[in-house]
C-alpha cells in the first residue's frame, strides 16, 4: 500500500529551480534511500514529502500533504532534519519526551504510552545512559542519537531522516540502520538521504537516485547502483563482493567523465 508519493514535484527557492518533476512512491513497511552527489536536490525533496516547504505534488496516504494540520501531520510523519542545533540546556530524556508532542500537544502529563515510548526509544537509540545529562554536555555523536530518539518516540507510521548517520562513529552507524531497517519491517515507512551507499545497497529495499534536481534512477538497489550509473552520477569506480550472500562494494577510484 503506498503510504508517501512524489507526483511530478517540483519546487523552486528564491526563484531558483530545486527539483523538477520527481515522481516516486514508497509504501507500507518499505526502506527508500534517497541518494545523489551534492546539491542534487536530496534534503529538499524530503522536506517538500514532509510538507515542510511549499511544493506541488506530495502525497500522504492519497492526500495533498498540506492539506494534514501541522499537529497531524506530525502525528503521522516524524521528520528527522540534518545537523540540527541541539545545544539545549535541557536533559536527554526530556529532548525525548518533545517526540510525544504532537499527541497532546505539551499540554497534559506524560501518559504511560508516552513513557513507554520514549524508553524504548531511547533504548533503540542506545541513550539510555544519556538520560540525565544535559544536551550542552554532549559530542555532536551522542546528540544525533538523542534527536534519533526524539523522532522514533514520536511512533508515527511514516519516518523522514536527512543523513541520520553523519555524525556517527562507525559502530553507531551500524546500528541505526538496523534500527531503521526493524522499523520498517515492523510496517513503518522509512525515507532517508543517505551519502553511504554501501548502507544504501545493504539496508534499503529501493533507492531514487537524484542529480541535478531530477530523479535518474529508482528500483532494487542492487540493479540502480550498476557501475554505470555509480560512474555517471558519482564519478567513481568500485569494487564489489559479498558476504553472508549480501552484496556489498566499496568506493574505489574516481572516474573521468567521458574517459
Amino acid at each position: 500500500m503506498t503510504i508517501l508519493e512524489a507526483r511530478a514535484l517540483s519546487v523552486t527557492l528564491d526563484h531558483c529551480p530545486v527539483l523538477s518533476h520527481v515522481s516516486l512512491s514508497v509504501g507500507t513497511g518499505e526502506m527508500l534511500g534517497l541518494i545523489g552527489p551534492n546539491g542534487a536536490g536530496k534534503s529538499t525533496l524530503l522536506r517538500a514529502l514532509a510538507g515542510l516547504i511549499p511544493a506541488e505534488g506530495g502525497f500522504l496516504e492519497g492526500h495533498p500533504i498540506r492539506s494534514f494540520a501541522p499537529k497531524e501531520r506530525a502525528r503521522r510523519l516524524a521528520y528527522l532534519p540534518q545537523g540540527s542545533d541541539s545545544h539545549w540546556p535541557m536533559a536527554a530524556r526530556e529532548v525525548v519526551a518533545l517526540g510525544r508532542t504532537p499527541h497532546h500537544g505539551g499540554k497534559v502529563r506524560l501518559t504511560p504510552k508516552d513513557h513507554d515510548s520514549i524508553t524504548r526509544a531511547m533504548a533503540e537509540a542506545d541513550v539510555e545512559a544519556l538520560a540525565d545529562r544535559p544536551m550542552n554536555r554532549l559530542s555532536g555523536g551522542e546528540r544525533a542519537r538523542v534527536l534519533l530518539a526524539r523522532a522514533l518516540a514520536v511512533g508515527a507510521p511514516v519516518l523522514m531522516a536527512d543523513e541520520p548517520a553523519a555524525h556517527l562513529d562507525v559502530g553507531h552507524q551500524l546500528s541505526l540502520m538496523q534500527v531503521l531497517r526493524r522499523r520498517a519491517e515492523g510496517g513503518d515507512t522509512v525515507v532517508l538521504v543517505l551519502h553511504d551507499l554501501s548502507s544504501a545497497l545493504r539496508f534499503c529495499d529501493r533507492v531514487a537516485v537524484l542529480a541535478q534536481g531530477r530523479l535518474v534512477a529508482q528500483g532494487n538497489p542492487a540493479e540502480v547502483l550498476s557501475d554505470a550509473c555509480l560512474a555517471q552520477v558519482f564519478g567513481i569506480a568500485v569494487a564489489r563482493g559479498r558476504h553472508e550472500g549480501v552484496p556489498f562494494f566499496q568506493p574505489w577510484s574516481p572516474v573521468r567523465q567521458g574517459a
